[in-house]
């Protein structure tokens, strides 16, 4: 079934970002698509000055399907605030950087700047800076802002649209004195679908507009979400691996476990030759418990190697295996039919 979304873009003047409301406004861009599980397809532009404002009030209340932005709720919608009322629309926003903040680890070293983020995935630079836009907009360039906002929400789209279908989204690292673009690639999955597809709202207009008494640069999203202080975090599984002593005591057998059980703090491999009643009871409990391969047992109690080292990095030396202990052979059978494939092995996953 066809669905109807908007993507909104607010372009501001005299920013003011730690109370936006405060800021002024160049203008506001909607750009209507349609879509459905296999396609997305940009529809009209409209643009809306500050006298018309009230027109785009009426135009997001009576929207029955998603409103994507970047930045809406820290930012855009701020801006908005002290115009029109926001009531209704923020429960259907999809706000990508919202996402973001509140699926990473709070201390990654990823960030979610847009036009890093269109460059890395669009192959495309945003055309104009926005001190060059601003400058167009005192100059009187009026038509060359619109036209830029409108540019800004086009590739908006084509990157929603490309989380939705291709699942991948590559996020760049924050600079530390790399003369190249570092980035990771993030994986969507189930959780991640259902907030891009508006399934799930983070916050409530009740919930958003007590949020915002506070300067913008005074909370984080993410923390606040996870730590259940305000909003409405989804569900997140876990993934984390367990690795058991094999017969020959330099190979360990590694298994992907995931769990449903939030975020777990990052640790050490610890090898044991038994199948311990916790992680018996794990494996038994786990969704899909896959058995990835054999990898050098020393390796993995080295310095340095942890749960998270190995989820972030691919590994693709393991072989087939062929001896392993005989618990882990049985509770292989018995979770046989659990497997899409037994011969795929998962190397690297996202949370």
């Amino acid at each position: 079934m066809i669905k109807k979304g908007i993507v909104l873009d607010v372009e501001a003047i005299r920013a003011d970002w730690r109370f936006p409301e405060k800021s002024g406004i160049k203008c506001v861009t909607a750009l209507d698509f349609d879509y459905d599980h296999k396609f997305l397809g940009g529809g009209k532009f409209l643009t809306f000055e500050e006298a018309s404002l009230r027109l785009l009030q009426a135009k997001l209340s009576k929207h029955k399907g998603i409103i994507v932005g970047h930045n809406l709720f820290a930012y855009d919608y701020r801006v908005l605030s002290s115009r029109i009322k926001l009531n209704g629309i923020i429960e259907k926003s999809v706000d990508l950087s919202t996402w973001f903040e509140e699926r990473i680890d709070p201390n990654s070293d990823l960030t979610f700047d847009l036009q890093g983020i269109i460059k890395l995935n669009l192959g495309r630079n945003r055309t104009r800076a926005t001190r060059h836009v601003n400058k167009l907009w005192l100059a009187g360039g009026k038509r060359q802002v619109f036209d830029q906002n409108m540019v800004d929400c086009i590739s908006l789209v084509e990157l929603y649209g490309q989380m939705l279908f291709n699942r991948t989204i590559n996020v760049p690292f924050k600079k530390r004195g790399f003369s190249e673009t570092r980035f990771r690639c993030l994986h969507m999955n189930e959780t991640d679908l259902d907030v891009l597809r508006g399934k799930h709202s983070y916050f409530s207009s009740k919930e958003w507009y007590k949020l915002i008494q506070a300067p913008a640069n005074e909370y984080g999203w993410a923390h606040m979400l996870r730590s259940g202080q305000i909003g409405n975090c989804p569900n997140r599984v876990d993934f984390s691996y367990d690795a058991l002593r094999c017969k020959d005591d330099k190979k360990a057998a590694l298994f992907f476990i995931l769990r449903n059980q939030g975020r777990r703090p990052d640790k050490k491999f610890r090898i044991s030759r038994e199948i311990s009643d916790v992680l018996e009871t794990e494996l038994s409990a786990a969704a899909k418990p896959q058995f990835l391969g054999y990898c050098d047992a020393e390796g993995l109690l080295s310095a340095g190697v942890t749960h998270r080292k190995v989820f972030w990095e691919r590994i693709n030396r393991w072989g087939h295996p062929n001896d392993l202990p005989l618990p882990i052979k049985r509770h292989l059978k018995r979770i046989r039919k659990q497997f899409d494939d037994p011969n795929i092995y998962i190397l690297h996953r996202d949370r």
